[in-house]
């Protein structure tokens, strides 16, 4: 479902489809079902900028979904790597 507009990517009027900057997999939806779907985490795109995934699509990682959302990583791999960071930025 999307509706008609300006696409921020290739800068014409087409249909415009909702982009998840961190993608809604079925892991993700289960670890951040309160943020997944937020403002931050979403961008307009036409559908063939979205399905071709043309340079200017932001696509996160869960360091970068939980930095912006300013929130601690939920799974085990992303707790893992964060507490990474922080214990080097405090040595």
């Amino acid at each position: 479902m999307g509706f008609w507009g300006h696409c921020p990517i290739c800068d014409k009027n087409k249909l415009i489809t909702l982009h998840h900057k961190f993608p809604q997999t079925k892991y993700n939806i289960a670890y951040y079902p309160e943020f997944i779907h937020n403002t931050k985490n979403i961008q307009n795109a036409c559908i063939d900028c979205h399905l071709c995934k043309k340079k200017g699509l932001i696509i996160w990682n869960e360091m970068k979904f939980c930095d912006v959302m300013q929130i601690r990583p939920r799974s085990i791999i992303g707790l893992a790597q964060w507490e990474r960071i922080k214990r080097n930025e405090y040595s």
